[in-house]
């Protein structure tokens, strides 16, 4: 089995001079169908990187794996990729051309604020649904907004630089979610995140980066400085499922993606998901999605 790679954002950074890059917190790449012969990546190796990244797919198409299972992505369509995304065997057609927006977490939280552009169930829907078709007026829109951004990174003499840039980026990430609100029926109006909403970021966050090694309410509420007994109660009222159905959700999420790489058996996922045996985690899996490890494999 090929060694995972986990790259910090600015080691990448430090890898190529294709990048328009502002410090080690923003990147853009413009991206056409030799970029996948330029990047200091052994592409069939598995890559983890430290860093939102924002693909925008104009013409052509793009093929690669992420989280160990094939996609293939083409004009008029978003990807995003998060932290915790796996991404290997990344190939572009002659004809490709995009952009890709590579964000620090620091730069996203500074630039946003509590400005919620997208509500929580859907930022959760992208771990398993990276991909968002768009129309072609949407493409050229966000291009757009991409090209601002490109232009005040390139101003380094600019006094106001920074504060230009993330500016620029909130406009593209308003106009970016603008669009998958839409598509997704959602309401649309920007909200500011009360106490309870900025507790269930915060769980969901904690979720995403702990999920394989913690599978106890208590360790979030823990992390939390708050109960179990009122971490549920919110839960429960924000979305409508309990923590532990959360939890037991991104268990089920991680154990699908472990199942996709054929050089892991049976017994080695248990053992990465902290499982007392291979038994306990046949039955947990076969009770959350009626199949056997080894029959969702297969099939």
């Amino acid at each position: 089995m090929k060694k995972l790679i986990n790259m910090e954002l600015d080691e990448f950074l430090r890898r190529g001079s294709y990048f328009q890059a502002f410090e080690n917190e923003i990147a853009i790449i413009e991206m056409d169908g030799t970029f996948s012969k330029q990047v200091d990546v052994k592409h069939d190796i598995p890559l983890r990187l430290d860093a939102l990244s924002i693909f925008l797919i104009c013409r052509g198409e793009m093929r690669l794996e992420i989280d160990y299972r094939p996609y293939t992505v083409s004009a008029n369509c978003l990807l995003d990729l998060v932290e915790q995304h796996i991404v290997q065997n990344f190939q572009l057609s002659e004809d490709f051309k995009g952009y890709n927006v590579v964000i620090s977490r620091n730069f996203l939280s500074e630039s946003l604020g509590n400005n919620r552009t997208l509500p929580s169930d859907v930022i959760v829907s992208k771990r398993t649904h990276p991909t968002q078709p768009i129309d072609p007026e949407e493409v050229l829109l966000l291009e757009e907004r991409i090209k601002g951004l490109i232009y005040y990174i390139q101003q380094s003499g600019h006094y106001f630089q920074r504060s230009l840039i993330m500016n620029q980026f909130s406009i593209f990430m308003m106009e970016m979610s603008h669009i998958i609100r839409q598509k997704a029926g959602t309401n649309i109006a920007a909200v500011e995140l009360n106490s309870k909403e900025q507790l269930v970021g915060r769980f969901l966050e904690l979720l995403s980066h702990h999920s394989r090694e913690h599978q106890k309410v208590t360790f979030y509420a823990e992390e939390l400085c708050i109960t179990p007994e009122y971490l549920t109660r919110i839960l429960k009222a924000f979305s409508g499922r309990t923590a532990n159905k959360w939890i037991d959700n991104a268990l089920m999420t991680e154990a699908k993606i472990l199942l996709r790489d054929p050089d892991l058996n049976i017994q080695q996922i248990a053992d990465i998901l902290h499982f007392s045996d291979q038994s306990s985690f046949g039955k947990f899996f076969k009770k959350h999605s009626g199949k056997s490890p080894l029959e969702y494999r297969k099939g």
